[in-house]
Order: C-alpha cells, then structure tokens, then sequence
C-alpha cells in the first residue's frame, strides 16, 4: 500500500535509509560517510516529499523527494525484487511532469532499474565528497507518451 510519509515512521525510514546505503554502496563509499550524514539526511526527509510502500510488518520501502529531484528510492533488502520500487516510482511519475535523480555509476542495478522506468542520462559528473563517478538521469512525461 503506497502513501504519504508519517512523521511517526520516520525512525524506521532512517533504518532502511541507512542499512540500504552502506549494503549497496559499502563497495566504494565508506560506511562512516552514511553514519555521519545520517542526521542531515533525518532533516531533509523531514521536509521533503516521502512516499511510503508498507505492509503488515510496517515500512518496506519508500521515495523521497525535494521538488522534483529524487534523492532515493529504498527498499528494504529483504523486500527487493517484489516490485515495490516500480510501484512507488510509477506513483511518483503519475504525480510530476518531469524528473531528476543521480546515481552512481557504479551501482548498476540501481541505473538499470532507473532506464527500466523510462529515465535517460543527462549527465556524467562527479560526486566530490566520495571521489565516484555519478550519474544526473532524467524523466520527462511527455518523453513517457513517445516512446509509447
């Protein structure tokens, strides 16, 4: 069931954020770099756009947004693969008329399942803070309608 963000649940989205980050960055972006920011990133999901994947157990996954950038989609490691990540892009498309996100380039899966969705690379660049290699993608919703 997909919905807005609680403030309530905002503790086990930390807890997905966080374990989500070191699994499937722990190759080229240090542990300590996501333990460090983690109460910045706490801040900006405060204010940000979150959308909520949950089932029985609780939070399974979700979508943050700042205007139309979106600063990630996580799934709980035990829950990917279901579709949960497709579901909750899909209702953040059906919501915005365009988007962006970055990625790094390294992480594959991730850039795969981006261009699955119908985003594009708009860019290459550099994420400074960690010395890796990124990806500016976008998403446009009239791009959608055409490639139809």
């Amino acid at each position: 069931m997909l919905k807005m963000m609680k403030k309530p649940e905002l503790d086990q989205i930390m807890h997905i954020w966080l374990n989500e980050n070191i699994r499937a960055h722990g190759a080229y972006v240090s542990e300590s770099y996501w333990r460090e920011n983690a109460s910045l990133v706490r801040h900006l999901i405060e204010t940000a756009t979150v959308y909520v994947s949950r089932d029985t157990n609780g939070i399974n996954g979700f979508c943050g947004l700042q205007d139309n950038y979106i600063a990630g989609v996580f799934i709980d490691a035990k829950m990917q693969g279901n579709g949960i990540g497709g579901q909750l892009l899909s209702a953040v498309q059906a919501d915005y008329d365009e988007l962006t996100l970055s990625v790094y380039e390294a992480n594959t899966r991730a850039v795969k399942f981006y261009q699955h969705h119908g985003f594009t690379i708009a860019k290459r660049g550099r994420d400074e803070d960690n010395d890796v290699d990124e990806l500016t993608m976008s998403w446009h919703k009239a791009q959608e309608r055409s490639n139809v």
